[in-house]
């Protein structure tokens, strides 16, 4: 290997390790009621390094000019729709404008870097498994030492010493795949120990993580992966079977596992808050039932002064139920309107899902600013009230209220270039196009495309949307980089390695 590539190896090498590292050294400056401001100087340190060090090593320099040039030229789009509302903290709005623009810095450095050789290639890959080790390590040690802050309230779950659990959950999920592959493409001695170490390591994390989503990523790496191999015509069938023996075990425990505990306790908590709902409701319609009865009621049931009645009698029987479930958003913008959005639902479970508030939060919000906050979006801290967060738990309909229409199609332009690049060579030649860590990285990036639209864990998360960033960057490689130089199929070497 050139000197030149064993030193950017090293160089890539340090910039992973270090992401769950910083993650970890958040975590306890919050503990001991530290500013984040710090880490979030070190990260926009190691960001800017990386952006740097990408820009000289560059052949293409006017790729990193134009992308520099529209995300600014964006962003000063936004700043402009904010300061014709009030811009409340543009410093904290820029911040978070950061991390989500990181996702296309960080994949043009890594598509830079992956240009320069295979050695940086097998490095990237290597950091993601190393990476995933230290997680395992920090899971385990925090549940060791009991200091572990769970996944969910009430001690259910395991995440380690990190703070956002759908993030969390997400590094782990995509990762899966590609470690998983490693262990199945090694043909060492040891490679049906390192198999079942590897295969419980990863099933342990993600059944003790508790989300359902990392729970599905288990049985989903299960059945994928062999599938990939086998269209590989690897057939590898005792690895096969640890693996499916993994999920099978997950699935027989899974009364046991925190995801199945957290959906009893919620069901059985919705039930009681439903049953509270009824009893005011059977109530509030008692009393309009007594008070109609001492009233005219001889007026057509169809006509437009009965329906108007009708609609403010089913607003005066929803109301408790409404500030009850939903006070904050009721607070600020007022019961009839809230219960209007929610379509006069009188489901507690609907009305207190977290999801669905901030949803309906941001809409209502939407609603009242100017028609350039669809186009461009809002501020971050219009979507508080109380002190209440309601940023969406939903990467892509966040991205919309935040950075407004053409931010959304911008996004979903760029992450589409990659998914298309993919379909075009697989299409143009599948043979040569899709060996087994192809498909490990194509499972990995659609594990987290999944969580992008479920949870709010990925895109305006910088800890979990650097992975992100390495699977784009790794699908470029594997399919343009492999094209251009004309490269031989890929086939694993007697490390498990793909080399070209």
């Amino acid at each position: 290997m050139p000197k030149t590539t064993k030193n950017l190896s090293r160089i890539l090498m340090i910039l992973m390790v270090l992401q769950p590292l910083m993650d970890v050294l958040s975590f306890f400056m919050a503990q001991a009621g530290m500013s984040n401001l710090p880490t979030l100087a070190l990260r926009m340190g190691v960001l800017g390094a990386a952006v740097l060090y990408g820009f000289l090593l560059s052949d293409r320099k006017k790729v990193y000019l134009m992308t520099g040039g529209a995300l600014a030229a964006f962003w000063g789009l936004h700043v402009g729709c904010c300061l014709a509302v009030g811009y409340q903290n543009p410093f904290a709005d820029f911040t978070n404008y950061v991390r989500v623009v990181q996702i296309v810095l960080y994949t043009l450095c890594f598509i830079t870097f992956l240009r320069q050789g295979q050695g940086v290639y097998q490095t990237v890959l290597l950091g993601i498994c190393v990476n995933l080790g230290i997680i395992a390590l920090v899971m385990l040690l925090s549940t060791l030492t009991g200091t572990d802050p769970h996944t969910y309230r009430g001690g259910f779950g395991v995440m380690g010493w990190f703070s956002t659990t759908n993030s969390q959950a997400s590094i782990i999920s995509a990762c899966t795949p590609v470690a998983l592959m490693f262990a199945m493409l090694y043909e060492g001695r040891a490679k049906y120990p390192l198999m079942v170490l590897v295969t419980a390591v990863c099933d342990l994390m993600l059944f003790f993580n508790g989300t359902r989503l990392a729970f599905a990523t288990l049985l989903g790496c299960a059945v994928a992966l062999p599938v990939v191999m086998l269209i590989c015509r690897r057939r590898e069938w005792v690895k096969f079977g640890i693996l499916l023996l993994g999920a099978v075990i997950c699935v027989g425990c899974v009364k046991m596992s925190p995801m199945y505990l957290v959906r009893t306790n919620y069901t059985a908590a919705m039930d009681e808050k439903q049953g509270w709902a009824d009893t005011k409701i059977q109530w509030a319609e008692e009393s309009m039932a007594q008070e109609e009865a001492e009233e005219d009621v001889s007026a057509d049931p169809d006509s437009e002064v009965s329906k108007e009645k009708r609609e403010r009698d089913a607003i005066r029987r929803l109301t408790p139920v409404y500030e009850w479930c939903a006070e904050n958003i009721v607070d600020r913008f007022g019961v009839e309107r809230v219960i209007r959005k929610y379509n006069f639902s009188s489901d507690v479970a609907n009305i207190t899902a977290a999801r669905q508030q901030k949803i309906f939060f941001c809409q209502m919000l939407q609603e009242d600013l100017p028609v350039t906050a669809k186009i461009f979006g809002m501020e971050l801290g219009l979507m508080t009230h109380k002190g209440e967060v309601y940023d969406v738990e939903n990467d892509f309909y966040g991205i919309y209220f935040l950075y407004g229409a053409v931010g959304f199609v911008l996004l979903l332009a760029f992450v589409g270039y990659f998914l298309v690049m993919l379909l075009r060579c697989f299409v143009k030649d599948p043979k040569h196009f899709l060996t087994p860590m192809v498909g490990a990285v194509c499972i990995g990036l659609g594990i987290d495309l999944i969580y992008c639209c479920f949870t709010a864990g990925v895109l305006r998360r910088p800890n979990a949307s650097f992975y992100l960033s390495v699977l784009l960057a790794l699908c470029y490689y594997l399919s343009v980089c492999r094209t251009e130089s004309k490269a031989a199929p890929v086939q694993p070497n007697v490390d498990g390695e793909e080399r070209v």
